[in-house]
């Protein structure tokens, strides 16, 4: 008869030491949060000098494609080809200064772009690039180049290649449509056919398996036009912004289980 009372006991034990391991593990959260939020503080301190130096004479008022050109060009003079691993940064993505300090592939120099392109006010995201419409085909139809697009009034303004120079013009229904993408108003000249036979999303349907390629399908039947213009939201593009914003839910969902514990543990001493 004397048993029982003391299982339970033990098992009340157990749930308040599990909460209170949530309760610590949300505070770490909390803290591992501010402290990403001060490192994309400082970043945004060391960006802002860079974009003086692309876009000097802070009174001048440059036009949208001067702005572009002048970004691009001071990103393209910096480029380092290296390839990482982001495990050295607990699975995110290298920041944009990282990658400026120890150079990168495409899709972090693209990273750079926009996030410069976004501080000096430009409507900034990526373009994937697939060989054919085929985007869940990951083995036959990776996708094997990210470039920046700049929104404007009049259109996208794609930079296909920082690595090899080239900004292009296209108009904003065939790049909304995904049509064929045909060789438009060039600044510079590019080896033709190079990038312009792609096919675009600004979205990596295969990233996550099985979760993404999943909602591809049940959003490409009911909600085409929704997948052809989804795109990435700024943050993702701010590997410790999006960090904090990832460890303040993680900590909220802790707290709400760790209170539920607590609960549990009052209702069974009663």
């Amino acid at each position: 008869d004397h048993k029982f009372p003391k299982k339970k006991n033990l098992f009340t034990r157990c749930v308040r030491l599990l909460a209170s391991l949530f309760l610590l593990s949300a505070i770490l959260s909390v803290v591992g949060g501010f402290f990403l939020l001060w490192d994309f503080h400082e970043e945004n301190m060391v960006l802002k000098q860079y974009l003086n130096e692309a876009l000097p004479n802070e009174g001048q008022n440059y036009g949208i494609d001067e702005k572009i050109r002048r970004v691009y060009d001071w990103t393209r003079n910096r480029v380092v080809i290296r390839k990482h691993d982001n495990r050295a940064n607990f699975g995110l993505r290298m920041t944009p200064v990282q990658t400026l300090e120890t150079g990168g592939l495409c899709s972090d120099y693209a990273r750079v772009f926009i996030t410069l392109a976004h501080l000096a006010g430009l409507d900034c995201t990526r373009l994937y690039l697939y060989r054919n419409s085929a985007v869940l085909d990951k083995q036959n139809n990776p996708s094997y180049h990210v470039v920046p697009v700049v929104r404007d009034e009049n259109g996208f303004w794609i930079c296909p290649d920082i690595f090899a120079g080239g900004v292009y013009l296209y108009s904003a229904r065939r790049l909304v449509n995904h049509d064929t993408l045909t060789k438009p108003e060039v600044w510079q000249d590019v080896p033709a056919g190079k990038y312009l036979d792609s096919y675009g999303l600004k979205f990596n349907w295969v990233k996550i398996p099985v979760i993404f390629p999943a909602a591809y399908k049940i959003l490409s039947r009911y909600e085409s036009n929704w997948i052809e213009t989804a795109r990435l939201p700024y943050f993702t593009e701010r590997p410790n912004l999006f960090g904090a914003i990832l460890l303040f839910i993680y900590s909220g969902c802790i707290l709400i289980f760790g209170s539920l514990l607590y609960r549990l543990v009052g209702r069974l001493t009663r």
